[in-house]
């Protein structure tokens, strides 16, 4: 789509402002404050979409869900489960790396309807910002999926570098690339967003009922 002069600008701009979030938001303490401020950041994006941009968010590949796109969804979420299974039990040992049992062990204190939350903001605000944001405007501003999809995955794994250790870096590379894979083949932001949806929980809930 050939974007007006002003809107271009307008939209590097606001593309610029979201890559640098991630470097903020998770750096917010306590959780709840954290968490609001993801919130406030997904409401800022649509905000600019509709009154800033006039346009709707069909504009970010946002599709009205349909029984395929969360069925398609559910599937990647699980694909990204099964991925990390396979990463963790495979290529940890041979890396000599070892997953982050402190974070996991504080995912496993919270409630279950906490985590449930979690999930929920994950798949909702990182795929708007990361895939939404970064990849359809991206491509509109640039004419390519290509770097916008590099800078999607490169951004939404350093994102997660605030909390996590360096080998669990390597299972969000992989999930960030499956879902910007997902992305652009679907091109349907509700896919998305059901797919880290459910990859989340599953994980987060297997943290919770992990054994001490």
């Amino acid at each position: 789509m050939n974007l007006p002069p002003a809107t271009r600008k307008w939209s590097a701009l606001v593309l610029l402002l979201g890559i640098g979030v991630p470097a903020i938001g998770d750096q917010i303490a306590p959780t709840a404050l954290r968490e609001m401020f993801w919130w406030a950041v997904a409401c800022a994006i649509v905000v600019y979409v509709i009154v800033i941009e006039r346009r709707d968010l069909r504009s970010l590949w946002l599709n009205k869900p349909s029984f395929k796109s969360v069925g398609i969804g559910i599937a990647a979420g699980i694909a990204i489960v099964i991925s990390t299974a396979v990463i963790v039990t495979v290529v940890f040992p041979l890396l000599g790396l070892h997953p982050d049992e402190s974070t996991i062990r504080e995912l496993g204190g919270k409630p279950l309807w906490i985590l449930a939350l979690l999930a929920l903001r994950a798949g909702v605000v990182e795929e708007l910002l990361y895939r939404g944001l970064i990849i359809a405007r991206g491509e509109e501003i640039l004419g390519s999926a290509s770097w916008p999809f590099a800078v999607s995955v490169a951004v939404f794994t350093v994102a997660h570098a605030f909390h996590w250790g360096l080998a669990h870096l390597l299972l969000v590379a992989m999930a960030g690339t499956i879902l910007g894979l997902v992305f652009l083949w679907r091109r349907d932001l509700a896919t998305n967003m059901v797919a880290h949806f459910v990859a989340d929980m599953v994980m987060f809930a297997g943290a919770a009922f992990k054994p001490a």
